[in-house]
């Protein structure tokens, strides 16, 4: 049973990935296509070719009746669907008030119970909005009430299963949902999304669970991070901030330690996004790692050292590192900094004007002030042309920027 329930799993995220999702439109097209093709076959078999004699001629009339037929049955259907969300709408805000009045009364210690479950089997979607807005606004002993109420009514049942078989808007807003009904179930399927297909569902489902804060939760959130792509690492920093000084001197040498590299790389952006100062012994470990990208991701930690003879020192060490991504961090770094002294090194570091560590040199050479414009000056008069062109444009953004190189 337990292999069957994760074949099924892993079947239900294949069918999210992206491609499945290219796939299915890419089926719908030649489905539709088909459809409209047959259509005008038959209307040219069964009507024109018996009063056109000329072939063409029937099949462009044939062709032409059915995307009339078409424009004409899809005016009517969306002016159905109009004329149906007018009606819904009418429906739902004459309902509103009473669902809203009792919630508020069974918020204040009536028991309202059997007025929402009635209204649940007409405005099942109203009650649960209303009291999503309700959760969302009250806390302590008011939201322990309106949870036992969810309970009761089925609303978190629902919620749940739509988390895990809605579509990726439809598990995004449930994600929601079931953070501010705080349950034991409700935490346990917020876990299982940490693994969603979406990243917009994942973030939604790891705000959720830090929203909770239970400490697990947050390192569960952390892990997953550092597992997610740089999208969903870039959404949750801020969420991440109040509990970095925790992460950083608990669960950041543990990874250290034990992570695999491409990990301890994400945690370092987290680390840099959050402004965070680590233990010179720790970076300076850091600085010289056997892989490339975790030396690439250390540098930006650089500038919040408190040594400028060792930031300086470490940022010579990286624009000399025969990796392509340190020296780019380290170029990018001395720009932002403007350490002056790197100017020689970021003048060498020109041989390639097709690289990235080339656009990035002249760029931290562009904000060095005059001595850095000499040098981007000489490189427009460079015989070849891409390094002249991108000379000119780091030398002609340097110029229109206000913030000049003092």
């Amino acid at each position: 049973m337990r292999r069957l329930k994760h074949t099924l799993r892993r079947l239900r995220e294949s069918f999210r990935s992206p491609a499945a999702d290219r796939a299915f439109v890419l089926l719908k097209v030649c489905f539709v296509l088909s459809l409209f093709v047959y259509m005008a076959w038959q209307v040219h078999h069964q009507v024109f070719s018996r009063r056109v004699r000329e072939v063409p001629l029937s099949l462009a009339l044939s062709f032409l009746s059915v995307q009339v037929m078409l424009m004409t049955s899809e005016l009517l259907l969306s002016c159905l669907i109009k004329q149906k969300d007018a009606t819904r709408r009418g429906f739902s805000s004459r309902a509103l008030p009473f669902i809203r009045k009792n919630l508020a009364e069974h918020i204040a210690g009536e028991d309202r119970h059997r007025p929402l479950l009635a209204m649940c089997l007409v405005h099942g979607s109203d009650v649960q909005r209303s009291l999503a807005d309700f959760l969302g606004s009250v806390e302590g002993a008011a939201r322990a009430r309106l949870t036992a109420l969810a309970s009761s009514l089925g609303v978190d049942w629902v919620w749940e299963k739509v988390a895990l078989y809605g579509t990726a808007e439809q598990r995004k807003d449930a994600a929601f949902h079931l953070g501010l009904l705080a349950t034991s179930s409700s935490r346990d399927v917020l876990r299982r999304m940490l693994a969603d297909a979406s990243p917009h569902v994942r973030t939604a489902a790891c705000r959720s669970l830090l929203r909770m804060g239970d400490l697990a939760d947050v390192d569960q959130v952390f892990h997953s991070c550092l597992q997610s792509p740089l999208l969903v690492r870039a959404l949750l920093m801020t969420d991440l901030q109040p509990h970095a000084p925790r992460l950083l001197d608990e669960i950041f040498p543990l990874l250290l330690a034990a992570g695999e590299a491409s990990q301890v790389a994400a945690a370092l952006e987290l680390a840099a996004g959050w402004m965070s100062r680590l233990p010179y012994g720790m970076l300076a470990s850091l600085l010289v790692h056997p892989r490339a990208s975790v030396r690439a991701a250390a540098v930006p930690l650089l500038q919040f050292e408190g040594s400028p003879a060792r930031v300086e020192a470490w940022i010579f060490a990286g624009l000399a590192d025969p990796e392509a991504p340190v020296r780019l961090a380290a170029a990018r770094l001395s720009g932002k900094l403007r350490i002056r002294s790197a100017i020689p090194a970021l003048e060498s570091s020109l041989g390639d004007p097709r690289g990235e560590v080339t656009r990035e040199s002249l760029r931290a050479l562009a904000a060095m002030g005059p001595e850095g414009w000499q040098i981007l000056e000489r490189s427009v008069l460079s015989p070849d042309p891409k390094l002249a062109a991108r000379a000119a444009e780091a030398l002609s953004a340097a110029h229109l920027s206000p913030f000049e190189a003092a």
